[in-house]
């Protein structure tokens, strides 16, 4: 009878262990999976923002109470996804959405309150553009959403 050592029997664990690693870690996720909640939240304040964005060249004072409602959904959001286990990226992504300090919807809503404060408008101009930078900032978090693995 042949005896076996202990490195043989070592390789041969390993052998046997490694495919059964893969299919288990194959099985886990090192992101968040999708979540209707999250894609109908992140849907329908887009469409707020959008709304409001096109409406900036009006007097802040007049959709002050409409900012303040985006600006407190946009808080649920960022709470709601920092709840979420692997879900660093979409964090991520909200908290540069809702910053006051940023070029997002968050800094957007407090130029314009600010703007507002000393009797001005924001300019078309600068509407326009900045329109464009948070639809898209919108849209990538809920592609972000949309790419995450089903349940």
């Amino acid at each position: 009878m042949r005896s076996i050592s202990p490195g043989m029997l070592r390789r041969a664990v390993t052998r046997a262990a490694l495919p059964a690693l893969f299919v288990v870690l194959a099985g886990c996720s090192l992101i968040s999976s999708h979540d209707p909640h999250s894609f109908e939240t992140a849907t329908s304040l887009k469409a707020e923002a959008m709304v409001l964005v096109e409406q900036a060249t009006e007097p802040y004072a007049e959709h002050a109470a409409s900012c303040d409602a985006l600006v407190l959904g946009m808080r649920k959001a960022y709470e709601y996804e920092k709840g979420k286990a692997e879900n660093a990226e979409t964090v991520a992504q909200w908290a540069l959405m809702r910053d006051p300090k940023g070029h997002l919807m968050g800094g957007f809503v407090e130029r314009w309150k600010g703007t507002s404060a000393q009797g001005a408008r924001l300019s078309p101009a600068f509407v326009n553009e900045a329109a464009g930078e948070i639809e898209g900032a919108f849209d990538r978090i809920i592609r972000l959403e949309q790419g995450k693995p089903a349940e």
